[in-house]
């Protein structure tokens, strides 16, 4: 029953694990070919406590299911969307989402969140936000999921390096930032390393890329919360 006191509902599933590998959060992504990835993780040295992720991307259209928690207390999601081209360079998203509430010999309720977002990507420069639970979602008479948004800007130099910078936060709380860079020293192996200010840590990032499949690590380092850990591998038919 700790998690119910240290978490609001779904609040570990507000934003993206890293801010180098998870773009399943913004359903306007352009994305022509299929694509599969799968990902589990655990949250600052919490390792009975896990999130299990599977994505698809396919011709514009999106797909995803994650779960969170343990055999107490876990939360599920389930959703598709769709992306649409606006302009040349402009294209926006929408994706409904299925969220399932689960305590152990307490409850099992089933609601639905709606999310909207934008793409813009230039030569090498891409802006991209989104807004999720437009509708609010609410739970019982005290536990409603905030609107949440995100904005985030990449710039792509001309040494392989990628330079990120984002807000975001809820429409009750001040914003935070995520800042970091990405390194591609060959065409098979991206680094990353970047920071969080709210709360206050580093996060890293590594991806390995063999033909069609890439594996993906994310983790972060807090100074009193401990070490998180995300693995994933993507495939690309």
């Amino acid at each position: 029953m700790l998690l119910i006191v240290v978490f609001a509902a779904f609040e570990s599933l507000y934003f993206p694990h890293s801010l180098f590998l998870d773009s399943r959060f913004n359903p306007a992504f352009p994305q022509h070919h299929m694509s599969l990835a799968t990902y589990a993780g655990w949250h600052f040295g919490m390792t009975d406590v896990r999130t299990y992720c599977v994505h698809a991307r396919m011709n514009g259209y999106n797909m995803s299911a994650v779960s969170f928690g343990n055999d107490v207390y876990r939360e599920n999601t389930v959703s598709g969307g769709a992306s649409f081209p606006v302009s040349a360079n402009l294209h926006a998203g929408f994706s409904i989402t299925m969220l399932n509430y689960w305590v152990k010999d307490y409850c099992n309720r089933l609601r639905y969140s709606m999310t909207a977002g934008f793409c813009v990507q230039e030569k090498n420069v891409s802006i991209d936000g989104w807004i999720a639970h437009l509708n609010s979602p609410q739970f019982n008479g005290f536990d409603e999921i905030p609107v949440v948004y995100s904005l985030e800007l990449r710039y792509m130099t001309e040494k392989n390096i990628s330079l990120i910078c984002s807000v975001r936060g809820t429409e009750s709380e001040l914003p935070f930032y995520n800042f970091g860079f990405t390194y591609t020293p060959t065409q098979y192996i991206l680094l990353g390393l970047g920071a969080n200010t709210d709360p206050v840590f580093l996060e890293y990032a590594a991806q390995i890329r063999t033909g069609r499949i890439r594996l993906d690590y994310g983790g972060k380092t807090h100074q009193y919360l401990g070490l998180s850990h995300f693995f994933g591998l993507y495939y690309t038919p």
